[in-house]
């Protein structure tokens, strides 16, 4: 198992600084297929029953947003309207009745919760050094994943959430949160990215605490839908929205802590 999910986490780490290096719009190109993928699985744990139009809406909006910054302009806001519109539309016309509300529900949590939060890295890759910022962010998150695992793994023995997430342990989410730190601290400053060690710091406490909290919001999901994993495409992983699940909240927490106390 644990040269499974070496061998799937070398070969996602060097598709992404791939497409990285090659920055827009190929990058936001990748993070759209992310997404696509993810809210696809998300969609088949939460919306089996529902008819496939509404769960093709979902996914074409979920990449819409993502795609949204490449043009310059904001359409974060026309779209997320726009999709709670549309998911209407198509229920009201195509499957209404008692699971209707669920089904209107979930199709919104999908596209916001994947494509809204995913959309921030488009944003980041704009900024003034944006791409040294979208690495830090998501090498952070891998190290405190990484530190997270093994840790508890070998150490963990005070369940962190047992109910929702039963492998979680305290152990581990604290050697996670002091490997985002130093992480950070270390990644920003061989990106030469001149903020200052505060900040840097604070970005991995942000980090070590804002991806934690998605796996364990991806574990809920999880949990209430009665599966381990949300697919099989990354072997030892399970799907791909279990590899990026702390990836989700970090990108938005980062995006806004950048712009609003940085630049």
């Amino acid at each position: 198992m644990l040269s499974q999910r070496a061998f799937s986490a070398a070969i996602g780490l060097a598709v992404l600084v791939y497409f990285l290096l090659k920055g827009q719009p190929w990058f936001s190109f990748l993070v759209a297929l992310t997404a696509f993928i993810a809210v696809r699985e998300f969609y088949r744990l939460v919306l089996s029953e529902q008819p496939p139009l509404l769960r093709l809406f979902g996914q074409v909006w979920t990449v819409l947003l993502v795609l949204a910054p490449l043009s310059g302009e904001s359409y974060a806001s026309p779209l997320l309207i726009s999709s709670a519109v549309g998911v209407s539309l198509v229920i009201g016309l195509f499957h209404p009745g008692q699971k209707a509300l669920l089904g209107w529900t979930w199709n919104l949590a999908g596209i916001f919760y994947v494509g809204w939060l995913l959309s921030h890295y488009s944003l980041l890759m704009d900024l003034d050094k944006g791409r040294e910022f979208v690495a830090l962010l998501l090498f952070t998150t891998f190290a405190c994943d990484t530190a997270s695992f093994i840790t508890g793994a070998a150490f963990g023995r005070n369940k962190m959430a047992p109910v929702v997430s039963p492998r979680k342990t305290w152990e581990g989410a604290t050697a996670g949160f002091l490997a985002a730190v130093g992480a950070s601290y270390l990644i920003g400053t061989l990106l030469e990215l001149e903020i200052g060690y505060p900040h840097l710091l604070t970005l991995g406490a942000l980090v070590g605490v804002l991806a934690q909290v998605g796996d364990l919001a991806e574990s809920m999901i999880k949990r209430s839908a009665g599966v381990k994993d949300t697919g099989n495409l990354m072997r030892g992983h399970g799907g791909l929205l279990d590899r990026i699940d702390g990836v989700l909240f970090v990108g938005a927490g980062g995006y806004y802590y950048i712009i609003l106390l940085l630049l």
